[in-house]
Parts: structure tokens; sequence; C-alpha cells
């Protein structure tokens, strides 16, 4: 999977070898994707979230508690987690479904997240 700006999400079924387009709703710029419990999570431009629960066919809108530009997410130990401008951090442990925000302690921005 490769994400990138226009909403513009790529997929690969052949290890990388040939590139579909997947469905994605936004039209916003998608910074990061992670991938847990056969679903597929992106990070968007106005704290916009979405998710595939189908091998990255088609992504849907998940809920969203911000407005911040959302940079990158990853996901470890049955949770997803991400960050992005000012500080923000967001999890999820309902693969990706709800969000709540987590207090980093920081207003800097937050372009990595990893496990």
């Amino acid at each position: 999977m490769v994400v990138g700006s226009s909403g513009n999400i790529l997929r690969s079924t052949d290890n990388g070898v040939n590139w579909d387009n997947a469905t994605d709703p936004t039209n916003s710029n998608i910074w990061g994707i992670g991938f847990g419990n056969n679903t597929f999570v992106g990070f968007c431009h106005n704290g916009l979230i979405v998710r595939s629960t189908d091998n990255g066919s088609s992504f849907s809108y998940a809920t969203e508690n911000t407005s911040v530009h959302l940079l990158d997410v990853t996901f470890g130990n049955n949770t997803f987690v991400g960050g992005g401008y000012s500080g923000t951090i967001l999890r999820s442990t309902d693969n990706g479904t709800t969000w709540d925000i987590v207090n980093s302690g920081t207003g800097q921005q937050l372009w990595g997240a990893g496990f």
C-alpha cells in the first residue's frame, strides 16, 4: 500500500510488481498508512482518518476527533497509534473505528509512529 496527495491510494497484490488504485473517499492528502488485524488505516490532512477492511480495495471514513493534520499511524499490541501537528496523538483499540486523543505533553509536530 502506498498513499499520497489528493487521496491517492495505490495497492499491490503481487509483492509490488503491479499497482492499482483503491477507492478513497477523502480526496485529501494521506500522509501515513498502518496495517493490523486485517485493517488498513490512513492518516490524512485536516484530521481525516480512513480505513479499509477489504485488503485495501476500498476505504471509508473512521470516526475522527481532531481537525489537525495527521501524519503517521502504526499498529502494535492490538492498538493503532498515530500522531500529527500540535503534538496530537490518537489511539484506537477497535481496529480504527473510533479514536481517543492522548495527551502528548508537547505542542510540536509528531512526524512518525512505531511500535
